[in-house]
């Protein structure tokens, strides 16, 4: 722990470069809440400069430590965001419509049906209609695409109905349903 803080002390000004080693030194002096956030930092920094397979490693090693301790955030919530970014992650590591992001994105919407609040569950329908859409399963990202479409609009976020939008219309658009895009 003391490195950890010394680490944050010496390099105040930009702590981004070094999130990885704070949060490797917090998960050594079980700190975990604190190791969370730096390995979620430090995922973030990497993927900022391109290296998705290190900000996929950093993401799982959040969410790992999310998981055995969820005194973190016992209903999930934070588990349930790392879980979305780790499925964005893996996307860009690995290519679109990969499983390994699929998988991250189904756990999220199972966790988030049950503990999430409506935000996230809106989002984990959005995310499963694009994975389902370049999957080339069409009526699952349709379904998902409807479903996130009608809970974006009634939480009224913006940003989340404009990627509820975007999704449905492209899915609707390949299906050849022209008229119905016009939204």
């Amino acid at each position: 722990k003391q490195v950890a803080e010394a680490l944050i002390g010496i390099h105040t000004a930009n702590l981004l470069p070094v999130s990885g080693e704070i949060a490797r030194h917090f998960e050594q002096a079980q700190v975990v809440d604190q190791a969370v956030i730096y390995y979620n930092f430090a995922a973030d920094y990497a993927k900022k400069l391109y290296v998705h397979s290190e900000a996929v490693h950093y993401r799982q090693k959040a969410l790992q430590l999310a998981q055995q301790f969820s005194t973190i955030s016992p209903n999930g919530q934070q588990q349930i965001n790392l879980l979305h970014e780790l499925g964005r992650d893996r996307t860009l590591a690995s290519g679109r419509g990969n499983s390994v992001a699929g998988d991250a994105w189904i756990q999220a919407y199972e966790l988030a049906k049950t503990s999430g609040t409506p935000g996230q569950l809106a989002q984990s329908l959005v995310d499963l209609a694009r994975y389902y859409r370049d999957q080339g399963k069409w009526i699952l990202a349709q379904q998902f695409a409807k479903d996130g479409f009608a809970l974006t609009n009634m939480l009224k976020d913006d940003h989340l109905i404009a990627k509820a939008t975007f999704e449905l219309a492209s899915i609707l658009w390949h299906q050849g349903h022209f008229q119905e895009c016009l939204i």
